[in-house]
C-alpha cells in the first residue's frame, strides 16, 4: 500500500508481487530449475532421491500381506511410507486427506504443497515426499507415492500404489489411476 499522498506505480507494484512470489516459493523449496541447468537436471535422481528408492523398495508391495488389492490398502501405504519418512499424515479418506493438504490448519504449515505432476517427480528424485490423490470417480479413494525415476516422463511421474485390483512397484499414475483425474502434493524439505 503507497503511503499517503503518494501514488503507487502499477509496474512497480507488479514488480514488487512478483519478487514477493518468487521468494516465497525459494522458501517453500518448490522454485523452479533455471533454464541454464537443462532437463537432465529435472531428472536427476540424487544421493536423497536413492535412499527414499531404497526405502521404498522395503515394502514389497507385491507380496505383502499388509497391502492386498483394495482401496483401503492404497490408503495405509501411503500412510505407512509417509509415517516411516517421518511425515505422518492422519488416517482420513482420500477426499479429506486433499483438504488436509492444502488447509492452513493441516499440512500446509507441516510443509506440505500442491504442485504439478513434474514438480512432484522433481521432489521425489531429490528425496522430498510426494503423493498422489485420485479425485476421478473411479480413483477417488485411491493415493500413491511418487518413486524417485530418473526415466520418468513428468506427466506420467512413477508411482508405488495398490489399487482396486493390483499394486504397482514401481508403475505409473496413468496405469494406477487409469486417466482419472489427480492432484499431486510434495513436502518441501
Amino acid at each position: 500500500m503507497a503511503p499517503p499522498g503518494k501514488r503507487l506505480d502499477p509496474a512497480k507494484a507488479k514488480q514488487e508481487a512478483f519478487r514477493t512470489y518468487q521468494a516465497r516459493r525459494s522458501a517453500d523449496g518448490f522454485e523452479s530449475v533455471g533454464p541454464g541447468a537443462g532437463a537432465a537436471w529435472k531428472s536427476f535422481v540424487g544421493e536423497r532421491g536413492q535412499r527414499l528408492r531404497a526405502l521404498l523398495q522395503t515394502f514389497h508391495v507385491l507380496g505383502n500381506s499388509r497391502y492386498p488389492p483394495g482401496p483401503q490398502s492404497s490408503l495405509l501405504l501411503v500412510r505407512d511410507v509417509l509415517a516411516r519418512m517421518g511425515q505422518p499424515i492422519p488416517d482420513l479418506p482420500s477426499v479429506r486427506l486433499i483438504e488436509w493438504f492444502i488447509s492452513s490448519q493441516g499440512g500446509r504449515p507441516q510443509g506440505w504443497r500442491e504442485v504439478p505432476s513434474g514438480l512432484a517427480q522433481t521432489a521425489a528424485n531429490d528425496g522430498r515426499p510426494a503423493v498422489v490423490l485420485g479425485v476421478g470417480l473411479q480413483v477417488s479413494a485411491l493415493g500413491a507415492v511418487v518413486c524417485p525415476d530418473e526415466s520418468s516422463n513428468a506427466a506420467n511421474p512413477t508411482v508405488l500404489m495398490v489399487t482396486d485390483q493390483f499394486a504397482l512397484d514401481p508403475g505409473t499414475v496413468l496405469q494406477g489411476f487409469k486417466g482419472q483425474p489427480v492432484r499431486y502434493f510434495a513436502h518441501g524439505q
